[in-house]
């Protein structure tokens, strides 16, 4: 007995001594600078190829006029440059908003230069926390670089044998559920992420909180609620097609069971993230243990990796790996109806998770969309004016036009033929700053580096211990 007491004792000491340790250098760190790029207050963006995804013609030379971060002209005439204004010759390359991806989970700081170095200009992290609520806020004020956000809560889960999840936040009722969504109103999350174990009672207390408060609702089908339930409810999205496969299909292939799936999806016009690529990832390690030295992992924060690289080892001791490969090319051929059935689909990398990279999967998640017969085109609209419509942003994001947002990318080659000329992004304009070829390099350098174990862990503490 003494012998555990002392045990216990040892282990509380050392869980005060790392929290003593790791909040203060959490403290001192969380403003640390990470701003990149140079200010354009006035820019004359000329001789780019634009990429307009509203048309199906060949792309034109354009020249843009940029003031304060905001596009005031764009025209096929040559335009002279004013006093003041900082010229960039485009020199051919092409043009085209920024990729959101609507669907990632922000861990480290250095997340958000991988995110921003591969084109993606806004990202939705979901299962946020008050780390990404700070970075938001960072990246608004202009004190660090990254894609914007918007920034999803905790998700609200109830614990079930489909669901208990330690990053949770889990409740007990409708009563904790509304003090729950109350709480992260006033934190200052943009939407309400749900998981897949609520019951009826609990959604609707959620659903109706999030109605009152005028916050959207995102998130997992529940297995405990029908889909005509969750669509009805009025969602910003739904996650997953591998969620739908499980939850609305009962793990079916039946073509008639998913016919009526689309039906329905199209009468309630809830856009769907598809996240296939990680699932991709999973079923090829199941399937075969050496896809695992393929991945590359050098910019995922070393304490995430630590957590989650158990359990994708051990996935390849599950047997009958095939079935995972049958199951990945079905949800992509899930998507692949969807898209043609005319449902609102949105990009989603779901980077963070598992073995995901922030930036790069977005890119092969574009990939294996377009591998599934899906259109470059069709795609590249899902990461960009479908996605900004969702978030209710089309106003301002989204597209090249007078009035807009000026996040853009610059690229090699036309992205409706090439989706890989992401890979290797020429420059960038985003939050009022122009990125060349060096930054996005330095970015993704930079990206390397991380966090280090004391300033996560305080991070970890300061965004889920304190009120």
């Amino acid at each position: 007995m003494k012998s555990t007491i002392k045990f216990i004792s040892a282990g509380l000491f050392s869980l005060l001594l790392l929290v003593l340790i790791s909040m203060p250098y959490a403290k001192l760190k969380q403003h640390a600078p990470m701003v990149m790029g140079t200010v354009c207050d006035r820019l004359l963006l000329k001789n780019v190829q634009w990429v307009d995804l509203n048309s199906h013609n060949k792309a034109q030379t354009v020249n843009l006029r940029l003031e304060q971060g905001e596009i005031t002209l764009v025209t096929h005439m040559p335009l002279t440059a004013e006093t003041g204004e900082m010229v960039i010759d485009g020199q051919q390359l092409y043009v085209m908003p920024g990729i959101i991806d609507m669907h990632v989970h922000i861990h480290d700081r250095h997340d958000l230069l991988a995110t921003l170095a591969h084109g993606v200009t806004h990202v939705r992290s979901l299962n946020g926390s008050r780390k990404t609520l700070q970075f938001r806020d960072e990246i608004k004020q202009g004190q660090t670089t990254g894609p914007y956000m918007t920034v999803g809560s905790p998700a609200i889960n109830q614990k079930s044998q489909y669901a208990s999840a330690s990053s949770h936040h889990f409740v007990n009722g409708p009563k904790e559920a509304i003090e729950s969504v109350k709480q992260f109103h006033a934190m200052g999350f943009d939407v309400i992420k749900v998981y897949d174990g609520l019951r009826p009672d609990v959604f609707q207390s959620i659903v109706k909180t999030t109605q009152e408060l005028g916050m959207p609702f995102a998130g997992h089908p529940s297995f405990f609620i029908s889909t005509e339930g969750y669509l009805n409810a009025g969602a910003q999205s739904l996650e997953h097609m591998e969620m739908l496969y499980q939850t609305a299909m009962d793990y079916s292939d039946d073509q008639h069971h998913l016919n009526r799936l689309i039906v329905e999806l199209k009468k309630f016009n809830v856009p769907v993230t598809a996240n296939l690529i990680d699932f991709h990832h999973l079923a090829q390690v199941v399937n075969n243990p050496e896809y695992l030295k393929t991945l590359n992992t050098e910019t995922i924060n070393s304490n995430w990796l630590r957590i989650v690289l158990p359990g994708v080892t051990g996935l390849s001791e599950i047997p009958n790996g095939k079935d995972w490969l049958v199951k990945s090319k079905f949800l992509g051929q899930m998507a692949k109806m969807f898209y043609d059935a005319g449902i609102p689909m949105l990009l989603g990398s779901d980077a963070g998770a598992n073995l995901t990279l922030h930036g790069h999967a977005s890119i092969e998640e574009m990939l294996l969309l377009n591998s599934f017969g899906i259109s470059e085109e069709a795609i590249l609209k899902s990461a960009t004016t479908v996605a900004a419509k969702t978030l209710k942003l089309s106003e301002a994001y989204g597209s090249i036009q007078k009035g807009h947002e000026a996040s853009l990318v610059l690229l090699k080659s036309d992205p409706r033929k090439d989706l890989s000329t992401f890979y290797d992004v020429q420059g960038l304009i985003h939050n009022n700053r122009y990125f060349n070829t060096e930054d996005i390099a330095s970015m993704k350098t930079l990206s390397k580096e991380q966090m280090n174990h004391y300033e996560y862990m305080g991070w970890a503490l300061l965004s889920h211990v304190f009120d």
